[in-house]
């Protein structure tokens, strides 16, 4: 995986515990709070920073639409995608040196602005919008297997199979691929728990990742 020199983001770190896309979306953040990004500047189109760093393209167009969310970057046709333009950023407060204190005053200056209550709002669009994704590709794949529970919030679904099935085994073989997923009945008390799958949906961007997941989870039943 290589950075060109030109990139406005240091190399990322295939062994650190962070996922790419958030990596990704830390580094830009980071160059746009430092001014290394200014507001109206072009960055990489996702086709382009896809090839540049090696990753799948669904990677970087999970760490664009957060950062989108987040009203750090904007869409702007023959332009491509820009930082934001007019976008405000915490001022340095006097007195502070230190890097938490700073990050602390970053955080008071995004609240108080309003930011977080924008963001939020963002966010929960944005979630809603995978969640639905996500329900409507897995049940196209493993409808016949699992019932997907309906959820009205949250960042994860509930998927009990249609027959009595170990979801520890299943959960086991799936860390073996790669896949992350709790049993359920793990953290039931009492005999007789029954079989579930809780599946986190944050990082699936499309109904068509969402059947890709759903076709590697079939595998495994």
């Amino acid at each position: 995986m290589v950075v060109s020199k030109t990139s406005p983001i240091s190399p990322l770190d295939p062994t650190a515990s962070e996922p790419f896309y958030r990596q990704v979306y830390d580094r830009f953040r980071g160059a746009i709070a430092s001014g290394v990004l200014k507001p109206g500047d072009r960055i990489p189109s996702v086709r382009a920073l896809t090839k540049e760093l090696g990753l799948a393209r669904g990677t970087i167009d999970a760490a664009y639409s957060l950062l989108a969310a987040e009203g750090y970057i904007q869409a702007r046709a023959q332009a491509g995608t820009v930082v934001t333009p007019g976008l405000k950023l915490p001022t340095p407060v006097a007195g502070v040196t230190h890097q938490s204190d700073y990050a602390q005053a970053i955080v008071t200056a995004f609240i108080t602005e309003g930011h977080f209550a924008r963001h939020i709002q963002r966010m929960r669009k944005l979630y809603a919008e995978r969640r639905e994704a996500t329900a409507v590709g897995l049940e196209s794949v493993l409808g016949k297997h699992m019932r997907i529970d309906a959820q009205p919030g949250g960042m994860h679904l509930i998927l009990r199979p249609q027959r009595q099935r170990s979801d520890s085994r299943l959960v086991a073989r799936m860390r073996a691929e790669g896949l992350y997923g709790e049993a359920m009945s793990n953290w039931t008390m009492g005999p007789g728990a029954a079989s579930a799958l809780l599946l986190g949906f944050t990082n699936i961007e499309s109904q068509s990742t969402a059947e890709k997941l759903g076709r590697r989870i079939l595998k495994l039943i």
